[in-house]
């Protein structure tokens, strides 16, 4: 065996770890047919999810679930599981996440972007709210059959839920400050929910201290509505525009222009300010929370980097520096005759051409390998949706827009697509060398069987060998794909003020279309604040 097969080798032979895109298209399903127990189960028995590596992932997709079936408590245990692995994880900068140019993504932990990460802080937080407004709940019980009990919470209980609510919504402004602070480079600093449902949250105590505070959250809302969240198509028309200038140096405030979803948030969040400096008598007494659909799928999506760029560059290791001796035009004619290797596609779209990185991939007469970082795909538009309130008679007493506080998946594919454009410039030259090697390797079995006069034999063997080669390669550095895939699409809230009584609500998604969809029966109490959630 060669000395360039044997370099090569040690290059590649790295922890391949599944992305496990199978296992999650399976729980999504379970997900989107509301199978929650399936859900559970499907989570606690598959390989992939009891993965050392993917343990923060797992209690991630647990807390979901627990969440979705109404569990609360469960959803608390398992999303505080997955703040414990993240905090124990989190012992470097935000900003510093990256491993060693040899080492593949899939054979690090899971830890998870910024927004699913700030979103973990907002199901903590809600469920932690909603057990404060429960009389009862379902708590795990090893001594019954099911696993579960009903039972009764004190009020002190209750109590104790809502405080810790309110902790977390702290605990998370203090997150995202960090955020700020070490990775300044990030496209999600700010997250409207912290300051929309951590708002209510500190309304729900209610003391003039947390109304304050309340106002202080929405007032921050207002400030980062049109400026944090320009990248967005649902709130921002100029996105796109908005994007390319911002990524590249500039923060142009003309690529600014408000949605019309995004006009109706600010006009509610504005409402909400002066409802509270007033002190009205007529406070928000629930906090409705529409989970709206499911986030696209994380997919691979094909890159193209220049072997003549890998070649050319100043970092080079010695070891790589050997390989080049044998020379830039012997590798490319060998490469490009002998092997095949063709030039990228003329069109394509590289991740990072709405942020306006500049990958250094390759031209399209350049010799290039090929490659994948993930994306999440794009799901349908926002449509305009509203809430109405009925009393038990059917009589329609209240109905309000529901508003944009979180277009999860805008945010994801941003966040996701501006990690893979910077991430592919590393990834794509430490592939370009993998290659290399394997080309001079295959080089070098090429000119020793030519030697013995048996040239159409050492292409073919040649040829055998860098194929084997480049199969391993793809398989040591396969797209990293994991993400929290049962997250919702968007959410979407409002908070109004209904009279005690029970009620009916329905939510009627894409207004112009008609489509109603009703929940309930709510009940309001005199002097008590409510959320109530719904996934659809």
């Amino acid at each position: 065996m060669n000395y360039f097969f044997i370099l090569f080798l040690s290059c590649v032979l790295v922890s391949c770890s599944s992305s496990g895109i199978n296992d999650r298209a399976g729980l999504r399903e379970l997900i989107r047919v509301g199978n929650y127990d399936g859900a559970i189960s499907f989570i606690e028995n598959n390989s992939f999810f009891n993965d050392e590596q993917n343990r923060y992932l797992k209690n991630l997709e647990l807390g979901m679930a627990y969440h979705l079936k109404g569990v609360p408590s469960m959803a608390i245990y398992h999303l505080n599981q997955a703040k414990e692995i993240d905090d124990a994880m989190f012992t470097v900068s935000i900003s510093n996440q990256l491993k060693t140019a040899m080492t593949n993504d899939l054979s690090k932990n899971y830890q998870g972007d910024i927004y699913e990460r700030s979103a973990m802080y907002f199901y903590l937080a809600l469920n932690r709210a909603i057990l404060s407004q429960s009389d009862e709940s379902i708590f795990a019980d090893a001594g019954t059959e099911s696993g579960f009990s009903t039972r009764a919470l004190s009020r002190d209980e209750k109590s104790a839920y809502l405080y810790a609510a309110r902790a977390t919504v702290v605990s998370w402004d203090g997150f995202m400050e960090n955020v700020r602070r070490d990775a300044k480079t990030e496209v999600f600093q700010h997250d409207l929910l912290a300051k929309l449902g951590g708002g209510f949250i500190h309304e729900m105590i209610g003391t003039r201290n947390d109304r304050q505070t309340a106002i202080y959250l929405y007032e921050q809302a207002l400030k980062i509505l049109p400026s944090f969240y320009a990248p967005y198509e649902s709130i921002n028309k100029l996105a796109k525009e908005f994007k390319k200038s911002f990524f590249g140096g500039k923060r142009d405030s003309s690529f600014i222009s408000l949605t019309d979803e995004a006009n109706s948030l600010k006009s509610f969040i504005e409402m909400k300010i002066r409802h509270l400096k007033k002190n009205s008598s007529k406070k928000h007494n629930l906090m409705i929370v529409w989970e709206e659909g499911l986030m696209g799928e994380k997919k691979p999506k094909r890159e193209y980097y220049s072997i003549a760029r890998a070649l050319a560059g100043p970092d080079s290791t010695p070891e790589q520096k050997r390989a080049a001796r044998m020379g830039a035009s012997l590798i490319t004619l060998f490469a490009s005759s002998a092997l095949g290797l063709l030039p990228p596609p003329n069109y394509y779209s590289p991740v990072g051409v709405e942020f306006g990185v500049r990958l250094g991939l390759a031209a399209a007469t350049e010799l290039a390998i090929s490659f994948d970082v993930p994306v999440i795909e794009k799901v349908d538009p926002l449509f305009p949706a509203e809430v109405s309130f009925h009393a038990e008679d059917g009589r329609e007493v209240l109905r309000t827009p529901l508003h944009i506080a979180n277009p999860l998946n805008e945010v994801a594919a941003a966040s996701t697509s501006f990690h893979s454009a910077r991430r592919a410039v590393s990834l794509g030259a430490r592939l370009a060398w993998k290659h290399i090697l394997a080309i001079t390797a295959a080089i070098t079995t090429y000119k020793s069987m030519k030697k013995n006069n048996a040239e159409f034999l050492a292409k073919q063997i040649a040829v055998f060998q860098y194929m084997a080669s480049a199969k391993l390669i793809a398989e040591s550095e396969a797209a990293d794909t994991r993400y929290w895939s049962t997250l919702p699409q968007n959410i979407r809230l409002s908070h109004v003020h209904l009279p005690a009584g029970t009620y009916n609500i329905k939510i009627h998604e894409h207004v112009t279309m008609g489509g109603t969809s009703t929940f309930g029966p709510v009940v309001i109490k005199e002097n008590q604040k409510n959320i109530f959630n719904v996934r659809l």
